[in-house]
């Protein structure tokens, strides 16, 4: 970058010796020969001071890119041409009758608005240095005779030491002189388009509760939409400053729109974008790259919160990558805060816990050691989102075994499931098959809970010999804990009288034995009352009884009962024995639903009576 302040007029040299000789014979040769130089500088500057103030500016918010990204190069360059610029500068002010000993400075614009400020921002706290520590920066302190004034304009936020100044005892009086009146701010871009991204902004906060709405469920904060609301603050105070002493309307307005949303979401936090004691107060620029690196953090901080949220799914491994990324947006948003004079306390929050989170899972984050350079959190930040993504891997298998663990236990809750015999069994082993293919783990909680009633159709095949051992477990545990439950379908009403008296001609005044089933005192009364049974044996089953264990239950009884649910498979041979001493048999899935096992007794019972009973007249 170069930049030419020639003049047309060729004859007219910046560089000439007095006619007197050469101005290095005394003191008083060279003083004359700096004010010449001075005066054919300054009438090359006034031509075209608006030029030099607007690329001084330019040159500030550039010098302060090179040092955010650390190119030494870079910066030597810039600064040549920037105090080149001041040089000019200060000429046109030495003319005009200005203090000789004062360098141009851009005036600072009154504040825009009256709004209630918060105490002037201490920097953030900086914890000891080690292995989690964040870099602790270190400002240049001005020697004290430099406490009285700013001795060049530098971009606010620089780092860069201005030179020392002479002191009191070595610098020659000189003459006080009235100070130049403050040139006004024109505005950097055309009013139109500034007024135009007002009203953009202003309608994007229209819908802003509902998109991003600023409180959760629980009336918290949601701090990564806070964070992009400071964003949008901050796009506000670049579009004042791109005003310059310009006052518009709509970015008036705009700040209004902005402490509403604020209030009514009862965020009292510290908002640098609300301070305007900041001095020096930030740049245009500088109030751009605060929107961005607000923006950063806000993801950042989704980032953040989504893992925590899944902490038991994620392996160190899965999340570290995210975890750097992280903490290279929360450092290099931090720097920058620095630079300004600025705090937020939502990065200092995260930076908290991302030092927790390392301690405690024993996990090392490059991003938070001490003068990590810029370039590498800048590289680090911006694989945020690949990070993520991989990082999503693992809960997303998991939340695809959750699926496959609901479709299984919306089968066993369908009311008619285990009627259809074979094919119920067919289906369920399909849905079993495939959560294993998905690696469910067999000692799944909700898994053991949903199938330990339907033990039996999963013996008999060798897929799924850990998964039945786990369920029969889990059978014997609700036994024990006395939770045996019939599930869904449990209904408080009664069958028809007209079915009850169907039933009752087949089961009145005989001894039933219900094999299966969860049955509880009342479920027992009421069954034995519907069915005028004589007597009724309906004990709670075990998953270790064997076929020649039940087998003495059923004598002396007139009808078996066997009940799929908390049954065996083996316990279906007890029906040959008890058709061969001439009892009755049937098999209901569950005996949850009484108007529904009614009805399914008529069909076996009835029916097999009215067969006998026509065989005998013939």
């Amino acid at each position: 970058m170069s930049i030419n302040f020639a003049d047309h007029d060729r004859d007219d040299q910046l560089v000439s010796t007095p006619t007197g000789g050469s101005p290095l014979r005394n003191s008083e040769a060279f003083d004359a020969y700096c004010s010449e130089v001075q005066q054919k500088l300054a009438v090359h500057a006034s031509h075209r001071l608006t030029f030099l103030q607007s690329a001084f500016e330019r040159l500030s918010s550039l010098l302060q890119a090179a040092k955010d990204v650390e190119d030494s190069s870079l910066i030597g360059e810039i600064t040549q041409h920037r105090m080149a610029t001041r040089e000019l500068l200060d000429a046109v002010r030495r003319v005009q009758g200005g203090d000789v000993s004062e360098p141009y400075q851009a005036a600072a614009p009154p504040p825009v608005r009256a709004m209630p400020v918060s105490a002037s921002p201490a920097l953030p706290a900086q914890p000891a240095s080690g292995p989690f520590s964040r870099p602790t920066p270190v400002p240049i302190v001005p020697p004290v005779s430099q406490l009285s004034r700013r001795a060049e304009v530098t971009n606010p936020g620089s780092l860069v030491a201005p030179a020392a100044p002479i002191s009191a005892e070595a610098a020659p009086a000189a003459p006080s002189a009235p100070s130049a009146p403050r040139t006004p701010r024109r505005p950097m871009r055309p009013l139109i388009d500034i007024e135009t991204d007002a009203v953009a902004l202003r309608q994007e906060l229209k819908e802003w509760a509902k998109k991003y709405p600023l409180n959760t469920e629980s009336g918290e904060l949601n701090i990564p939409n806070c964070l992009r609301l400071r964003s949008i603050a901050c796009r506000h105070r670049r579009l004042e400053e791109e005003c310059g002493d310009t006052e518009v309307a709509e970015v008036t307005e705009l700040s209004e729109d902005l402490i509403d949303l604020l209030d009514s979401a009862n965020d009292q936090e510290y908002t640098v974008a609300l301070d305007d004691e900041l001095d020096p107060r930030p740049t245009a620029y500088q109030w751009g790259e605060l929107a961005d690196r607000y923006n950063e953090m806000a993801r950042a901080q989704e980032g953040f919160e989504w893992w925590q949220r899944n902490r038991q799914l994620l392996a160190v491994s899965d999340v570290q990558p995210l975890a750097e990324a992280v903490a290279a947006v929360q450092q290099r948003f931090n720097r920058l805060l620095f630079r300004i004079g600025a705090r937020d306390p939502f990065q200092q929050q995260l930076f908290d816990d991302l030092r927790t989170w390392a301690r405690e899972d024993q996990c090392y984050l490059y991003s938070l050691r001490p003068k990590v350079p810029m370039a590498e959190l800048m590289e680090k930040a911006a694989t945020l989102e690949d990070a993520w993504e991989r990082a999503r891997g693992p809960v997303a298998d998991d939340e695809h075994r959750q699926s496959l663990i609901n479709n299984v236990i919306a089968l066993l809750s369908e009311p008619d499931f285990g009627e259809h015999g074979d094919h119920d069994e067919d289906v369920l082993r399909e849905s079993l098959w495939e959560c294993k293919n998905h690696r469910v783990s067999p000692a799944d909680k909700r898994l053991k809970e949903a199938l330990a009633p339907w033990t039996s159709f999963l013996e008999g095949d060798e897929r799924f010999k850990d998964l039945l051992r786990e369920v029969a477990t889990e059978w014997e545990q609700q036994l024990e804990a006395s939770t045996l439950a019939e599930g869904p379908g449990e209904s408080n009403g009664d069958p028809p009288a007209a079915e009850v008296t169907s039933i009752r001609t087949a089961t009145g005044g005989k001894n039933l034995v219900i094999l299966g089933g969860a049955p509880t005192d009342a479920t027992r009364e009421r069954f034995k009352t519907t069915f005028e049974a004589g007597e009724l044996t309906w004990e709670s089953p075990n998953p270790n009884d064997t076929l020649e264990t039940i087998a003495p239950k059923i004598e002396g009884a007139d009808i078996v009962i066997l009940v799929t649910r908390y049954s065996r498979k083996e316990w279906k041979g007890i029906s040959e024995a008890v058709t061969r001493a001439g009892k009755k048999f049937a098999t209901v899935a569950s005996t949850a639903d009484l108007p529904v096992t009614v009805r399914h007794l008529i069909k076996q019972l009835c029916t097999a009576t009215s067969s006998r009973s026509k065989k005998s007249a013939s």
